[in-house]
């Protein structure tokens, strides 16, 4: 999809709709254009909103609607009689959509390939690209690509006919203040109405179900109706997650299905990472096919996907944790994310003296440096600052819902109609209330699941012990040298790094060819292959906590440029790209 819209002949700007997505609704009347991208819904009715309904509420009270609105969308009106285009996007930042501006277009779309099709020349954005690279996702309203950005949250946006853009913000999550703030009982309330919404939508609701605390959290809440509820699990044969969902579900009497993968399904990994390639944009695809065919199978029979996306990083402040900045100083707030928040450059250490040499224009202290003031610019974004806390909340908030969750849940949304319990308008801005204490140990949803359901309160969690995963990683790490296999089941759920390094390393080895690298021009070629030559050995310390860190470091690193190569690749069709 995409609408170009420029300077000249107004009402001759082109609406394109190249394919039909199970999550675009479009809907044309006289001189106003609608069009849906995700799917919003009204929580007073428990009805979807479509396009036309948006028609409707539009003319009778512009904007108004959006204060009834909830879920995860963009919605774009095109006025031809007013001369102006809207873009609304959710409080979230989830169904974001892309768009290129110069003196004479906008071009706007839901996909980076539908805008670069429209360019003469590309340019890769080395920030944005250095940030993923370290990351796993980028920062801000940046792309790869110079010249395109995202449109950010819980904003309207207005495109007048001389392409002048102004924005302007409806919703904060720092706006409630310590009077706000609800007791747990509430909160639960909220929460379980919140997600019988859900169950008012469809009929036919699909769960992932784990068994960890944010599927139980919801499974909880979904008790009083869950006889509309199909629950599944994905992962490796006789995994814990399967074995304790499969429990669950025989307890309730909730039909259940769990979707094994094999070796024939590993070994197509190389097709299929470059089939769906597209997809993501630019971002991390590796960790995200085998939940693909997952989807391909459950969507067959359901027709809703409930989601527990960000439970874990928003309500339990998992990516920092236990540790708490206690200087509202941007430059010590930013430097404790980046010390802290789980990356290729520190990874809970300081490991940037390997990558030093890496990157052909920046040493580590001036990678770090351009990281920094990345974060300092989103940090300055935060509205009705009262602490420290409050501006990290806010980064986590904006940049995995922006980044990590957007990136799943629009995938999730080919297949589903998406509803995610996690992401409500007054619950998340209850967050910036909880202690750290509070938030590490999972106390509101731990309440929550108490409180719906003794049996689910009182049964073990399979994978809750960090310190179990990592000694069976350890287990294995020291089986696998020795005798050159797993002697225990692995807790990972999907292992691509070891996958690549297993059985396909061929392929491995020409996506990360230094000389064909379409991003060869960010590092110094002998460093690089340095990095690939220490991934594909895999036979680091099993003692040494900053060598064992450095290889999980290494590991994200290559995941990263191979995802993003990848992807280049399939943009770079006929243009070459700089």
């Amino acid at each position: 999809m995409y609408l170009k819209l420029t300077t000249i002949n107004w009402d001759q700007c082109k609406f394109v709709i190249n394919k039909k997505q199970k999550d675009y609704d479009y809907f044309e009347k006289g001189n106003l254009i609608i069009f849906i991208y995700g799917y919003p819904f009204n929580s007073s009715t428990n009805h979807w909103i479509s396009s036309n309904d948006v028609y409707q509420m539009y003319l009778k009270n512009k904007f108004d609607f959006i204060k009834d609105i909830e879920g995860i969308y963009s919605i774009l009106i095109f006025d031809k009689i007013k001369n102006k285009c809207f873009l609304i996007t959710d409080r979230y930042g989830i169904y974001n959509l892309f768009y290129f501006k110069n003196n004479k277009q906008i071009i706007i779309s839901d996909t980076l390939d539908e805008i670069i099709n429209h360019m003469q020349y590309i340019k890769l954005n080395k920030e944005s690209i250095i940030e993923y690279l370290n990351f796993g996702f980028k920062l801000g309203n940046k792309t790869h690509i110079e010249d395109i950005y995202v449109f950010e949250s819980s904003a309207i946006y207005q495109i007048n006919k001389e392409l002048k853009m102004t924005e302007n913000c409806y919703w904060n999550i720092l706006d409630r203040t310590e009077k706000d703030k609800i007791t747990n009982e509430k909160f639960r309330e909220i929460f379980n109405e919140h997600v019988l919404t859900a169950m008012s939508l469809s009929k036919k609701i699909s769960l992932p179900l784990t068994g960890g605390l944010d599927t139980r959290n919801i499974l909880s809440a979904c008790i009083p109706k869950m006889e509309r509820l199909h629950c599944y699990t994905h992962g490796p044969r006789n995994h814990g997650d399967i074995k304790l969902a499969q429990k669950i579900c025989e307890h309730f009497g909730i039909k259940y299905n769990s979707y094994t993968w094999d070796e024939n399904w590993i070994k197509k990994l190389p097709s299929n990472l470059e089939k769906n390639a597209l997809i993501f944009n630019g971002l991390f695809s590796l960790g995200y096919l085998h939940v693909i065919e997952s989807f391909k199978k459950e969507s067959l029979s359901q027709e809703l996907f409930i989601t527990g996306v960000l439970g874990n990083q928003l309500f339990r402040h998992h990516p920092f944790g236990n540790k708490t900045v206690d200087s509202i100083d941007l430059n010590d707030i930013s430097l404790f994310i980046i010390q802290n928040l789980p990356s290729v450059l520190y990874f809970k250490t300081d490991l940037t003296s390997y990558y030093n040499n890496l990157f052909i224009n920046y040493n580590s202290k001036e990678t770090i440096d351009l990281i920094r003031d990345s974060i300092k610019i989103e940090l300055t974004k935060a509205k009705n600052v009262k602490n420290p806390n409050d501006l990290t909340e806010f980064f986590l908030f904006k940049t995995y819902c922006s980044n990590v969750a957007s990136h799943s849940l629009k995938l999730t949304g080919k297949y589903f109609k998406v509803f995610a319990p996690f992401f409500h308008k007054d619950l998340l801005q209850q967050i910036h209330f909880m202690s750290l204490k509070e938030k590490t140990q999972g106390s509101i949803q731990k309440y929550i699941i108490y409180k719906n359901n003794s049996y689910l309160a009182d049964l073990p969690y399979a994978s809750s012990n960090r310190f179990l995963k990592y000694i069976k990683l350890f287990i294995n790490k020291v089986s696998k040298q020795l005798v050159q296999k797993n002697i225990i089941n692995s807790p990972l759920i999907a292992d691509y790094a070891g996958w690549m390094r297993n059985y396909h390393k061929d392929f491995l080895l020409d996506i990360l060819d230094y000389d064909k690298m379409i991003t060869k021009g960010f590092f110094r070629k002998k460093e690089f292959e340095q990095i690939v030559e220490l991934f594909l050995t895999d036979n680091q310390s099993l003692t040494n906590k900053k060598e064992i860190l450095l290889a999980y470091s290494i590991e994200k690193f290559i995941l990263n440029i191979m995802s993003l190569e990848i992807w280049l690749r399939s943009v770079n069709k006929e243009k070459k790209i700089t």
